[in-house]
């Protein structure tokens, strides 16, 4: 991952960052930002900073409980404009991000604003045109009940003009998925989870050529594609380094995870995420 040149920050700055935020925020969030989203962290605040232009005025839709807010305003603490909207109504004390109610908190001491909409529900942006100058979604519209270029509309809409938007999401074709197939399971909606009175998982995956065709339906151009390595790169990577500091340990478990790795290194359409980054 490189960052921007004419801005000086470095990986190990964000890794100390997301360190302090997951220690504010505790367990079970902990865990869940310094080990199974900790490289998707460290890549999307790379994202982020690398296509900052003139105003860090930035929107994230769909981002939880903000930790890569959380983390831009930690990099940037004065002249950034930050905004996270989302419906929170997942996160209850068994989501393992932790409850709204008590973490919200640190984005209010951070200044970040916050707007609960479910934007299903809702399907205008509260804000005038032309307002950011990045918009960030991050899977999101895998959960989306229905196609999302309304939403992609909206996000052009509010973007400044030459303003972009990251669009990251899991691919459709991600090696583990053909797998689950082949044992006979489905490929990415839990049984358990899709009987359940509220259902918060996936209705419908992208690959990278549907993920670009949504962008340029919405009307973006100079669209670029990325196939991520993230999650496998975090759990063979940062695991021992960063959450626990428990020695390497050669199970069966580790050895089929650096097998899939291997796979998604050799054969970037077999990776597990796709970030898009299209301009206005």
């Amino acid at each position: 991952m490189k960052l921007k040149e004419n801005i000086n920050i470095d990986e190990k700055k964000i890794i100390n960052i997301l360190k302090n935020i997951a220690q504010d925020f505790g367990s079970p969030a902990k865990e869940t930002i310094l080990f199974i989203n900790f490289g998707k962290h460290l890549e999307e605040i790379t994202l982020i900073i690398n296509n900052i232009q003139n105003k860090i005025t930035i929107l994230d839709v769909g981002g939880g409980l903000g930790v890569n807010l959380l983390a831009i305003k930690k990099i940037f603490t004065e002249n950034s404009s930050l905004f996270l909207l989302d419906r929170f109504e997942e996160y209850t004390e068994e989501n393992r991000m932790g409850q709204y109610n008590k973490n919200i908190k640190f984005l209010e001491d951070a200044d970040i604003k916050i707007i609960n909409q479910d934007f299903w529900e809702n399907k205008v942006l509260p804000f005038e045109n032309n307002t950011f100058e990045i918009v960030t979604i991050f899977d999101v519209t895998e959960h989306l009940p229905g196609n999302p270029i309304y939403l992609l509309k909206e996000i052009f809409r509010v973007l400044i003009p030459g303003g972009k938007i990251i669009l990251g999401g899991p691919n459709s074709l991600f090696l583990l998925k053909r797998i689950r197939l082949l044992l006979g399971k489905h490929p990415y909606i839990p049984f358990d989870y899709w009987i359940k009175e509220n259902y918060y998982s996936h209705f419908r995956e992208y690959n990278k050529i549907e993920q670009i065709k949504l962008l340029e339906i919405a009307g973006f151009k100079k669209i670029s594609a990325i196939m991520s390595l993230e999650t496998s790169r975090t759990q063979n990577k940062y695991k021992y380094k960063c959450y626990d500091d428990k020695k390497f340990n050669f199970s069966l478990k580790i050895i089929l995870l650096y097998i899939l790795y291997l796979f998604e290194v050799l054969n970037p359409n077999l990776r597990e995420a796709i970030y898009c980054i299209g301009e206005k």
